[in-house]
């Protein structure tokens, strides 16, 4: 992990956890579920002033949530309780400016940093399915939501978090496979017993629809920016043995599928190449 810059403090807000970077110095803890939305938003931001000294002038926040432009939630399957909720308002301490970026997008931006790409889809497994853009070697900032996780696929058996049916965050989030072997009658299998059982024939079904949604993100995300490398990362990519290169066959189109190298730091490290970046004093054209 490259240091934040001086006067930096770096946040990754995920569903479940949130961590921070000052200089080196990296912090976690569980993101808890209280009783109501809007304690659990005063816990993080309370969170996130002890790490603010008067040499902090920039928080940098890749947020899981999606945003509008004033900071404010707008959709959250994961936590949809935090519907309406000003996360940039809350965010907002006196003389600190606050950049926030979707985490997908941070964590693009990560994979792109350390795999040096210039232009790339990003598709992260986690609890949900996070996607990001990087064209000229930036995160695309993308005005209107385009959310890849819920792009539906022929098999519609699967039911999302949002409502919906077929998403491709039914079938290929950690959330998402985990309902699918419950599903299946398999019980609650840890996350080591999915990765030894992943390419036999009890999970055959989870995996085939794990790979057609992955493929239809691909196809379609990949189009939209004319990427001709996909980026399939995220902390649950590494436990689900043969997962890429099955996508790149489905593709079969000549589309280059990485695994991703940070797994779930690549969030926490986008954010701290984007902190970098904001740091550079502006060049006179």
């Amino acid at each position: 992990m490259r240091e934040a810059p001086s006067g930096s403090l770096v946040v990754d807000l995920g569903a479940t956890k949130v961590a921070s970077v000052v200089s080196s110095r990296i912090r976690t803890s569980a993101l808890p579920v209280l009783p109501r939305a809007t304690d659990e938003l005063a816990w993080l931001a309370a969170w996130i002033a002890e790490e603010l000294t008067p040499a902090i002038h920039r928080i940098v926040v890749a947020a899981a949530p999606e945003m509008d432009a004033r900071g404010v939630v707008r959709r959250w399957p994961n936590r949809p309780e935090w519907l309406g909720l000003p996360l940039g308002t809350a965010l907002a301490f006196n003389g600190v400016s606050v950049e926030i970026l979707a985490d997908g997008a941070a964590a693009a931006l990560g994979e792109a940093s350390e795999q040096g790409l210039e232009r790339m889809l990003y598709l992260g497994l986690g609890t949900g399915v996070s996607t990001g853009w990087v064209v000229d070697g930036m995160p695309v900032p993308v005005r209107e939501p385009i959310d890849l996780a819920h792009t539906t696929i022929a098999d519609r058996s699967a039911e999302c978090v949002c409502g919906r049916r077929g998403c491709v965050q039914a079938w290929a989030s950690g959330r998402g496979i985990m309902d699918r072997i419950v599903g299946l009658g398999l019980g609650d299998l840890s996350w080591n017993d999915i990765a030894r059982r992943w390419s036999g024939p009890a999970l055959a079904h989870v995996r085939r629809g794990a790979v057609d949604a992955l493929s239809a993100a691909s196809r379609v995300g990949a189009e939209m920016f004319g990427c001709e490398v996909v980026v399939i990362g995220g902390r649950l990519v590494g436990l689900l043995p043969g997962l890429v290169a099955d996508v790149r066959y489905s593709l079969g189109d000549g589309t280059l599928v990485r695994m991703g190298r940070l797994g779930g730091d690549a969030t926490l490290h986008g954010a701290v190449a984007l902190a970098r970046v904001l740091d550079q004093p502006l060049r006179p054209r």
